[in-house]
């Protein structure tokens, strides 16, 4: 299986340099920091209802599926995420899928993942999902390739010069405990479909007129918070309080920056967003830390909140604006910019 190794470069990056490899199988060769241009991620913002949180960047191709679709149509394939209930059915269709000379990405827990760099400091791994490319299978034994496999992002690695921690075996019952623990037994694989079907793959709206309409959502969700704070007189629960930021804050300082840094973006308006969501972020490590000693937030939280969300939302409109061919389509959400 042609297949070739893709380091990732972008913390939350793995699934997209999955992607990556997985192209690199059908003779497309591109890189994470490609594909985030590709999939458009420094202007995708979105609010999901029924989590109550918001997603943007690297993380969204992950969660919303028809992103990645409409990009794997321009090349005439498409992408299928093949859920499983046992781990028996699981094998089988990966069985099938190597067989068949299709790699396919899996999610496991760092401490699973036989790299020698995990837990040593460098990439400390965990119990949360990282994405592999499992690409041959000999009897018991499944090879996979690791797009981080602990290495550092500081430079640039060749496959030769970090094969060993990322090019690795895993038994299949070390691959059953893996994936039991969290009792996610999905496969993802991409497939050749006739170009007439990939035309008729298409995102609801536009990418920018969706993301200003989340940015509007993302106001309200953070003055619904500030009024919360208020009634408490500053009072908040630590986990309640990171609740807020894992599922509101994050996502737009971190995730979306992170995109939006990728793209090498360098128009004013890129940077003037970029650094209002590092503000952004260094002032809620410092209320985090605050809330975690005492269970309240400082007294400035509440001008300081405000502040920031509003700068926010103006620059981040600003910048999605100038990245708007049609700025008539947009100028109706710009109700909350100042």
């Amino acid at each position: 299986m042609d297949v070739k190794w893709k380091m990732q470069h972008y913390d939350n990056g793995c699934f997209i340099s999955c992607l990556a490899m997985l192209l690199s199988a059908h003779g497309i060769e591109t890189e994470d920091y490609e594909l985030i241009k590709d999939l458009e991620l420094p202007y995708i913002l979105r609010y999901i209802p029924d989590k109550d949180a918001f997603s943007a960047g690297i993380m969204i191709a992950d969660s919303n599926p028809d992103i990645v679709q409409n990009m794997l149509a321009s090349h005439g394939l498409k992408m299928t995420n093949s859920f499983h209930a046992t781990f028996a059915e699981y094998e089988a269709e990966l069985a099938k899928l190597l067989g068949d000379n299709i790699c396919a990405v899996s999610s496991l827990p760092h401490q699973h993942i036989p790299s020698k760099l995990y837990g040593t400091g460098r990439q400390s791994g965990g119990q949360s999902g990282h994405a592999v490319v499992l690409y041959g299978m000999d009897g018991a034994i499944v090879s996979l390739l690791d797009p981080s496999g602990g290495i550092s992002r500081d430079k640039n690695w060749t496959y030769e010069q970090v094969r060993e921690f990322v090019d690795l075996k895993i038994t299949l019952p070390a691959l059953k405990l893996a994936l039991s623990e969290r009792k996610i037994y999905i496969l993802g694989y991409i497939e050749q479909i006739e170009r007439r079907q990939a035309e008729v793959i298409q995102i609801s709206g536009t990418t920018i007129t969706q993301s200003l309409q989340a940015l509007d959502i993302f106001h309200d969700k953070c003055s619904d918070f500030w009024h919360e704070l208020d009634k408490a007189n500053r009072h908040i629960d630590y986990d309640r309080f990171i609740s807020q930021i894992m599922r509101c804050i994050k996502p737009v300082v971190l995730d979306w920056r992170t995109a939006i840094e990728a793209s090498l973006h360098t128009c004013t308006e890129a940077q003037c967003v970029v650094e209002e969501m590092k503000r952004f972020q260094c002032f809620i490590l410092n209320e985090q830390k605050l809330v975690k000693e005492s269970n309240r937030v400082s007294e400035s939280f509440h001008e300081q909140w405000l502040k920031n969300v509003t700068s926010l939302v103006a620059k981040a409109k600003a910048f999605l604006n100038s990245s708007q061919k049609d700025t008539s389509d947009v100028a109706k959400h710009n109700r909350k910019s100042s």
